[in-house]
């Protein structure tokens, strides 16, 4: 048997040529073609060459790429915009593990369909923007085409799964853009999310543990800006805000940080004079003087100075004499007739009235007094008959009795 090197040599090569196998568990030596050969390196090693193919498509189009015994390179260059399209990929027979697929488009393709041709198809692009390209690999033993890259043409990427990355990420001049630190045990991160139109995107906070705050750190003396009319939800240190505003805030200036106070608040607030409150009172009436609404309740207050009870006139009619005591402390009558029915309406317990009769040019009016009246060692008294003489009236009430006195014939 001649020796290898005494073997002649060929100078070319066909797929029918066939070369010894040597399998140590056979024990003996066999022979295959150098077609099979080929065969077992297209499916179990993914070329590092690409097949380039060019298409311009119209919208609707539908282009397969067929059985290739390399990775493939489809460069799509429409006329313009395309509504629609198909691309399939080689079919599952043919493909072989780790074949990559790589289209570009140099316009727009509005709703584009990535068809595996019996394989699976996993992360593909739905829309192709103008300059943007996907590569896909197949996976035998999955038979599923896997997306590896997305690129749009602004230079951002798409990448299925996480990506791990060791350093900053730089601007298109080198300058650092986004410089990012972690820490080795690590369990919470943020999220950016994206949003559909009239909604806004969210930088969230996730990771294992359950609340967790988010942080914002300027550096040196900066502090944290957000954008002119910014508005800031949910309850808080900061309050309830709407439209841009505010509220329940601490340390905000009186003249700068508040709005939405009445004429003369801010002031009453910044110095709180009662001249400035008299001027931050709405209804206040007087000149100069602070002056409530009837009947209001003070308690515990000390009165320097005079006060004084503006009187009320009061008449009968029909024989009848009603006083309001919410109306004052002091009234005026003068009898013109004979009173049968005399009411007092409204009284407050512990209040004191009093009340000046005075007789008219005619005199000798009476009156008939409330069955209330209790008088000083049960005498009831009656009026001066004299005309135009006066007689004065002071009576408490408690509990629903009156304590009355009358002053008589003052000259």
């Amino acid at each position: 048997m001649p020796q290898i090197y005494q073997l002649p040599l060929v100078s070319s090569l066909n797929s029918g040529d066939q070369f010894a196998l040597y399998t140590p568990n056979q024990g003996d030596t066999r022979r295959a073609s150098i077609g099979l050969l080929l065969q077992y390196f297209q499916e179990n090693f993914a070329s590092p060459e690409y097949e380039s193919f060019y298409l311009s498509p119209i919208s609707g189009f539908v282009y397969q790429i067929g059985a290739q015994t390399k990775n493939v390179f489809l460069v799509l260059t429409p006329a313009g915009t395309l509504a629609s399209g198909t691309v399939e990929l080689p079919p599952i027979a043919n493909a072989f593990d780790g074949q990559v697929v790589l289209i570009v488009s140099t316009t727009a393709i509005t709703s584009l369909t990535i068809d595996g041709n019996g394989a699976s198809v996993v992360g593909a692009l739905s829309s192709m923007p103008a300059g943007g390209f996907i590569a896909v690999r197949f996976d035998s033993f999955t038979d599923t085409w896997y997306t590896v890259s997305q690129v749009t043409p602004q230079g951002g990427s798409t990448f299925p799964g996480d990506i791990s990355i060791g350093g900053d990420i730089l601007d298109p001049n080198g300058n650092e853009l986004l410089g990012l630190s972690y820490v080795a045990s690590a369990v919470n991160e943020l999220r950016v999310l994206n949003a559909a139109t009239g909604n806004s995107p969210e930088l969230q906070v996730t990771g294992d543990d359950t609340n967790i705050n988010i942080t914002f750190v300027p550096k040196g003396s900066g502090v944290v800006q957000i954008n002119t009319n910014a508005v800031l939800y949910n309850t808080g240190p900061l309050g309830t805000p709407a439209s841009g505003d505010l509220t329940n805030c601490t340390n905000l200036p009186i003249s700068t940080g508040v709005s939405g106070l009445g004429a003369g608040v801010a002031t009453f607030l910044a110095t709180p004079s009662s001249a400035n409150l008299a001027s931050a009172v709405t209804d206040e009436t007087g000149s100069g003087l602070l002056v409530f609404n009837t009947n209001p309740t003070i308690d515990g207050a000390n009165f320097t100075g005079h006060a004084e009870t503006t009187p009320v006139a009061d008449s009968s009619s029909a024989n009848t004499l009603t006083i309001d005591c919410t109306d004052s402390n002091v009234f005026t009558v003068t009898l013109t007739e004979n009173v049968t029915t005399f009411t007092l309406d409204n009284p407050a317990d512990g209040q004191t009235i009093n009340v000046l009769f005075t007789q008219d040019a005619t005199g000798s009016r009476t009156i008939t007094w409330p069955a209330s009246f209790v008088w000083s060692l049960g005498i009831v008294p009656t009026l001066s008959t004299a005309a135009s003489a006066e007689d004065f009236l002071v009576a408490t009430y408690i509990g629903t009795t009156w304590y009355a006195s009358l002053l008589k014939a003052f000259s």
